[in-house]
């Protein structure tokens, strides 16, 4: 009996183990960077990174090629935590994919991830990493409020300014 609960004992602390977050303190280690480039058969390409300080940068078409990418802004800790919640249930600080890009019927893709003291990089094509769509959506939402909220708020400035009409050029 008292071998049973040992190896029990052993084989959940080492099951608990790998699920164990990076770090403890806050909602997401740091730093937290990402850099995530998609190109897709299409041909529409866009590159995200984001910095160690929270700034969250955006390449699309040929700047996402090159590697390029503009300030969208700086992501709240809830942005970056929920970053963090979708690397982690999809378990992309330990997922693979292949080198080869010569095969993929839909995109290809370029991930690199820094989470505290762990890092992790990797190619993939199509849907050989579950999660990588996820992490797209939400990088893409956050950017795209960024980038768009700064152009409502100019338009609203500039309403206010002339009392709620908009002059004719």
């Amino acid at each position: 009996m008292r071998k049973r609960v040992w190896l029990v004992a052993t084989v959940m602390l080492a099951g608990c183990a790998g699920s164990q977050p990076v770090s403890d303190e806050g909602p997401y280690p740091t730093p937290l960077t990402i850099e995530y480039r998609s190109l897709s058969k299409d041909r529409r390409y866009v590159y995200y990174r984001l910095d160690a300080d929270g700034m969250l940068n955006f390449g699309g078409g040929r700047d996402a090629g090159i590697r390029e990418a503009s300030p969208a802004g700086k992501l709240t800790d809830a942005q970056r935590a929920e970053l963090w919640h979708i690397i982690q249930q999809h378990q992309l600080m330990s997922a693979t994919g292949s080198g080869a890009f010569s095969d993929y019927e839909k995109a290809r893709y370029e991930v690199k991830l820094r989470a505290g003291t762990q890092q992790n990089a990797f190619n993939a094509v199509d849907d050989q990493v579950p999660g990588l769509k996820a992490l797209d959506e939400a990088l893409f939402n956050m950017q795209a409020a960024m980038r768009y909220d700064t152009v409502f708020q100019a338009i609203d400035e500039k309403i206010n300014k002339s009392g709620g009409a908009v002059k004719k050029r």
